[in-house]
């Protein structure tokens, strides 16, 4: 169990920038991507966007507040897009460890 801790600890330093980039994927792509079952349904979704079909002013306009009303919740978003990978990948390469270490593995396949 010390070694899969160890191994669990390593791993959410060395994922930082694995995970930094799924999180501003999630920032840009307004959606969540390691768990998208929490996210709205898609209708609920676009019922719910402030968005206007159209090149006119008004339309651009009214897209353009419709960003920056939903700015807070997509930061929130990618907060917990980078928390979910952290924890995920951490729990993974421990189970991993666990599993190689019952089995006796060691180096390469390890």
């Amino acid at each position: 169990m010390k070694k899969r801790a160890i191994r669990e600890l390593a791993t959410i330093f060395t994922t930082f920038k694995d995970n930094i980039s799924a999180a501003g994927k999630a920032l840009w792509l307004d959606k969540n991507i390691l768990d998208e079952r929490r996210m709205f349904g898609q209708d609920a979704y676009e019922r719910y966007a402030i968005r206007m079909m159209g090149d006119s002013f008004y339309a651009k306009s009214i897209n353009f507040l419709g960003h920056g009303v939903r700015l807070p919740s997509r930061f929130m978003m990618a907060g917990d897009e980078f928390i979910k990978q952290t924890a995920f990948r951490s729990h993974l390469m421990g189970e991993l460890a666990q599993q190689a270490t019952e089995k006796g593995l060691t180096g390469k396949s390890f």
